[in-house]
């Protein structure tokens, strides 16, 4: 009687075990990374990030001012958000900054600016790092109890694979009227003795988004 030789049938199936086992295993580490990609966000680096606004009084005299506290995250899906604490306002000069704080932004009342911006999931999943990408955000700020929808021109660069940067390109001009200061900023000239403050607000930024 013949004896079968199992070795040589079980071969195959063997190596096709093996290959399945390296394709289940790929598929495995595929699906973990873009699981990850679709949930990672990035917080917002308050040492790497500005945002600074001019005044101007005397109808031509600029001073350069600052908010020091910003918070703010950034998810995959494009959605971000930046807060803005209103009491963090630096002019250089303590009094001015107390004014700002009481009479302008009411702080009180109004501690946080809040910006909400959509920069695109497509644009955030194909961004090449290193390559700086010219992009137009569109976005609402929440400020002084009103809120008020924008759009400003952009830069945004991945510049390594844990950092997006991204920064204004021209200065957003903020009309001070839209969001209810004209009375903080008629009192503010009154007390500061100036004939004039401008309620046009020019603003810019650079906001550095670090990987979680």
């Amino acid at each position: 009687m013949a004896t079968r030789d199992y070795s040589t049938s079980m071969q195959p199936r063997l190596l096709e075990d093996l290959i399945m086992k390296r394709v289940l295993t790929l598929l495995s580490v595929i699906l973990t990374c873009c699981s990850f990609n679709a949930t990672a966000e990035w917080i917002l680096n308050n040492n790497q990030s500005s945002i600074n606004f001019v005044s101007i009084k005397k109808q031509d005299i600029a001073e350069l001012h600052r908010f020091a506290n910003l918070k703010g995250r950034l998810i995959e899906h494009g959605r971000g958000e930046v807060v803005i604490d209103l009491a963090s306002v630096n002019t250089g000069i303590e009094v001015r900054d107390t004014r700002m704080k009481e009479i302008l932004f009411e702080t009180e009342r109004f501690g946080k600016a809040i910006i909400n911006v959509d920069v695109g999931r497509m644009f955030m999943m194909e961004m090449e790092q290193g390559k700086p990408y010219p992009k137009t955000i569109q976005g609402s700020i929440e400020m002084h109890g009103v809120t008020k929808s924008f759009h400003v021109a952009t830069t945004i660069i991945s510049y390594d694979k844990d950092n997006i940067l991204i920064s204004s390109i021209h200065p957003v001009i903020i009309n001070a009227s839209d969001f209810g200061f004209d009375e903080g900023i008629a009192k503010l000239t009154e007390v500061a003795g100036l004939p004039s403050i401008s309620k046009a607000v020019p603003v810019s930024f650079v906001l550095t988004f670090t990987r979680k």
